[in-house]
């Protein structure tokens, strides 16, 4: 058994000077004990134990990083104390006061105070983690090991990080243990750098490995929503919860999610139907349920709800009234435990209102001070002392986040800048170098020497920006010579590095870099963008509308206006615009005017070709009657000079829709036969049954029924015979 004990010396008389100060920090010791999930005994005359567990199962970077909260705790009060000492021991013994009064025993063979001693079993277990100081026949810490100088080693940042998952544990902690009822903690973390991290230390720290990947988790990938506004949701959704959520309910709930969760089917698999007057109705009820059953689920494993929603400020309108009605009504649920994320832009006025039921927590990530800077600066690099102006010169240029200021550091070592010899590193002041004021010049540093294998899957990331799915992009990396065990790791290695952030959407931490990664793939692999493109290009027509979207909102990012236009129509489908015909026209709007800025004239009037049907029937579903007749007269005219072009009869049906819908029926006839005869000379099967179709409708309109019904029945067989 690995133990931490400590030894407060004078405990007796320190609790008659300071009695609330002894209190208060048997307090802490009690609250870190109880975040990272280990085992305090308090035992008379100022000592405390702490059970680490048994040392086949000890997770070291977690050991060394609560031992070392511990020992920042004391440090902080050591002034008022009369001296401690905290000392690292495996042993065998079981009982907590056998194991008290060995270890108490060996602390007074150790040479000096207030430090964080190790014995040779412990060493053992910690050595190529932290670099130890041997003093007889202990040892003590230093500081983290810095065997990768180069930062190629991702230890160091992640025992750092420690620091900030302790302080939101801190603030959570009422609502977890039940002290604050119906409460919510909004987390305002001013950079999205750290949380891919925050939020898999605090899932680790609070869901055991079977639950994790089935905590929800509402994020929106920027762009997708104005295509698909219930992103958010979709992407939550787990599959194996989602097929197994009817063993949670009653009868009556069972009943309710046989009728709606045929739409979530519809939208995260692309298979059924679904009513587009009720979507939002019916899409409210489904995730109800849903996140219904995840908290029985958790509830019955004695685990918390935890449900993560992060940069509201950027969800449509639509999504945010489902999230604030599920908050409301699930509000009660004895398991909830919500978290708000949000980085620059506060949550809207309409949420914070919204949730006004909710008793908030918040808690802001703020930039580290100098006193954090020097302490992380000794923890990494052992020994040194930067001067004042330089300083703050740094935390200025890295604006006091932790990744950007790590880089910095290696950057600053790598050029001589700080020195080390025998495991002390020093500042030079002599040494040459002018701090670079651009942050990018460190970061690259790190970047441009990376092995090609993590460099090849860092710009497939840098390229795709957290638009697809990891799945997507590790099926796209085997596919050019890569196995899936060393892609992993290197997504492992990257995340580490603090290059890349997220989870099933993989995203970059600093966008800026991608241009240089391309001219330093396009020198190394050229043909890995060019098959990344075609790749993408390939996918797209075979999955949901998210991941049509995705390809598409990746080549216009990325300059690559024609690829976008190949993929539009797909987007521009009545099956897409059908999600919330108010945002038709600034969806058509919105599009043309991107693609417009990147195409030549020859492609800018193959987008108007594309848009004008699309705009055409959204000026007739907003009620625009002007803007629907001059679309329609331009539509028209480029019907009549259309020769053999595929998308004739889509144009002629359209127009026939138009003109049936302002009174025209013989007009609309006309146009919707010579559609049928485009149809049939192109031998498409699907468009002449669509127009038999509208056919029909005109005849019916026209009142001539017996017609109408004939051309039904020959729409019904032809789409019977035509695959969806």
């Amino acid at each position: 058994m690995l133990y931490l004990f400590i030894k407060i010396s004078h405990y007796t008389q320190l609790e008659t000077l300071y009695g609330v100060l002894i209190n208060g920090i048997s307090h802490k010791l009690k609250e870190i004990g109880k975040h990272y999930a280990i085992s305090l005994f308090s035992l008379p005359g100022g000592n405390f134990l702490f059970s680490l567990g048994e040392r086949e199962g000890i997770d070291v970077d977690r050991a060394i990083a609560f031992s070392l909260k511990v020992n920042d705790i004391l440090q902080e009060k050591k002034e008022k104390l009369f001296g401690f000492n905290l000392m690292l021991c495996l042993r065998q013994e079981e009982n907590p006061e056998a194991a008290a009064k060995q270890l108490e025993r060996s602390l007074l063979m150790v040479d000096g105070r207030e430090r964080l001693w190790l014995d040779k079993g412990a060493a053992s277990i910690l050595e190529k983690k932290a670099d130890l100081k041997q003093c007889g026949e202990f040892f003590y810490i230093q500081g983290l090991s810095m065997e990768k100088a180069d930062l190629k080693d991702n230890r160091k940042i992640s025992l750092v990080r420690e620091i900030v998952l302790d302080k939101l544990l801190e603030r959570l902690s009422p609502l977890l243990n039940g002290e604050i009822e119906q409460g919510i903690l909004l987390v305002n973390d001013r950079s999205k750098n750290e949380r891919g991290f925050l939020i898999d230390a605090l899932v680790k720290h609070l869901i055991p490995p079977a639950f994790s990947k089935k905590v929800l988790r509402f994020s929106c990938r920027k762009g997708l929503c104005r295509f698909l506004p219930f992103q958010p949701f979709i992407d939550s959704v787990e599959t194996g919860l989602f097929e197994q959520a009817a063993a949670f309910f009653t009868p009556t709930e069972l009943k309710v999610w046989r009728e709606v969760s045929g739409v979530l089917r519809y939208l995260i698999y692309d298979q059924g139907r679904l009513c587009a007057d009720k979507l939002e109705e019916d899409l409210y009820l489904a995730l109800n349920l849903y996140v219904l059953a995840y908290l029985r689920m958790m509830e019955q494993n004695l685990l918390p709800g935890l449900i993560i929603f992060e940069d509201l400020s950027l969800w449509p309108a639509a999504a945010l009234r489902i999230c604030i009605s599920l908050l409301r009504d699930l509000a009660c649920h004895p398991a909830l435990l919500p978290l708000v994320f949000s980085a620059k832009e506060k949550n809207p006025e309409e949420f914070l209102t919204g949730i006004d039921f909710l008793k908030p927590r918040n808690f802001t990530i703020r930039p580290m001070n100098l006193h954090e800077i020097k302490q992380i600066s000794s923890l990494l690099y052992p020994g040194l002392i930067i001067p004042r102006a330089e300083e703050e010169q740094v935390r200025k240029i890295t604006q006091g986040k932790l990744i950007p200021f790590i880089h910095y550091l290696n950057f600053l070592q790598k050029k001589g800048k700080i020195q080390e010899r025998e495991n002390i590193y020093t500042w030079a002041p002599d040494a040459a170098l002018t701090l670079p004021a651009n942050l990018y010049t460190a970061i690259w540093s790190l970047a441009e020497e990376l092995p090609l294998r993590l460099l090849r899957v860092l710009f497939t990331i840098y390229f795709t920006a957290g638009l697809v799915h990891r799945d997507i992009i590790i099926k796209f990396l085997q596919n050019n010579s890569m196995i899936r065990e060393d892609i992993e790791e290197s997504l492992k290695e990257l995340c580490g590095l603090g290059l890349i952030g997220g989870n099933n959407f993989i995203y970059p931490l600093f966008q800026p870099l991608k241009k240089r990664l391309k001219e330093l793939i396009d020198q190394q692999e050229p043909q890995l963008c060019a098959g990344l493109m075609e790749y993408l290009l390939q996918i797209a027509g075979k999955n949901t509308l998210m991941e049509i979207a995705a390809p598409y909102l990746i080549m216009i990012r990325n300059h690559h206006a024609q690829k976008a236009l190949e993929l539009l129509p797909g987007l521009l489908k009545e099956r897409l615009l059908q999600f919330d015909q108010r945002e038709i026209m600034a969806l058509i709007d919105r599009e043309d005017h991107f693609l417009r800025q990147e195409l030549d004239l020859r492609d800018q009037e193959e987008l108007s070709r594309v848009l004008s049907p699309i705009r055409l029937q959204g000026a007739i579903i907003t009620g625009k009657p002007e803007e629907a007749l001059e679309t329609a007269r331009i539509l028209q005219e480029r019907a009549a000079t259309l020769e053999r072009d595929e998308s004739k009869g889509k144009l002629l049906l359209v127009l026939a829709r138009f003109l049936l819908i302002n009174g025209r029926d013989h007009s609309a006839l006309d146009l919707a036969k010579k559609a049928l005869l485009e149809f049939q000379e192109r031998e498409q099967e699907a468009g002449e049954s669509l127009a038999y179709l509208e056919i029909g409708r005109i005849m019916l309109a026209s009142g001539k029924v017996e017609e109408s019904l004939e051309y039904f029945g020959f729409f019904e067989k032809m789409a019977g015979s035509v695959p969806p």
